[in-house]
């Protein structure tokens, strides 16, 4: 057993396959990729786009980490509907999409450890506020992935060209710079896994910001 392994097993679920299986995911994600297509088009970067490439990131977490299948699930849709809420904005966006998600699962006769699961998930991603579950610490971990890409400038002027879009304000190239720097000295990954994947590439990425700004 990987030193991955053994963190998921301390956090384990149980949970009949057979309350699983009245789940119908299909339908959920189909009702999150529905809201998600109705966000506002000034948010160039919360969109459906980046909620398929957080879905995309953590089913390579579950793979990796030998998840369960209720583990997965939880985190799946958690993934699914974390930024649902921007149809109504930013501020409190994951209430929003927790409460949604909560909701639909509720109607489905889903067991209450799902509903928690997912809650708690949802409400790990908010900003500036530690991850409250270890699914929670793996969809925070994933929700921040694009710190470690190579292709980090590209979603930076996305970040804000859409705050720019939603707001009163217009930041110059540098102090954007120093912001994503700030944003980078006090973010942390939380997982075995991102620590082990998305670490170094982050570092890198802090590396060429500071090389581009200007005191």
């Amino acid at each position: 057993m990987n030193q991955f392994q053994i963190n998921n097993y301390k956090h384990g679920y149980s949970i009949s396959t057979e309350l699983m299986s009245s789940i119908d995911e299909g339908c959920l994600i189909e009702i999150a990729r529905q809201r998600l297509a109705t966000i506002d088009t000034k948010y160039v970067y919360h969109n459906i786009s980046h909620t398929e490439s957080v879905v995309h990131i953590v089913q390579d977490m579950s793979e990796c980490l030998e998840l369960t299948l209720f583990q997965r699930q939880c985190l799946t849709l958690a993934a699914w509907f974390h930024d649902v809420g921007f149809i109504e904005g930013a501020e409190d966006h994951e209430f929003r999409g927790a409460l949604l998600l909560t909701e639909l699962l509720y109607s489905q006769k889903a067991p209450l450890e799902m509903i928690l699961a997912v809650s708690k998930a949802i409400m790990s991603t908010r900003l500036a506020t530690p991850p409250i579950s270890f699914l929670g610490e793996l969809l925070t971990d994933a929700d921040t992935y694009h710190l470690s890409d190579s292709n980090y400038p590209d979603y930076a002027n996305l970040l804000k060209s859409e705050l720019e879009q939603t707001s009163s304000e217009h930041v110059s190239t540098n102090e954007w710079t120093q912001r994503n720097i700030t944003f980078f000295e006090t973010h942390q990954y939380y997982s075995s896994y991102a620590k082990e994947y998305f670490e170094a590439g982050k570092m890198k990425n802090l590396g060429f910001l500071k090389s581009l700004h200007i005191d």
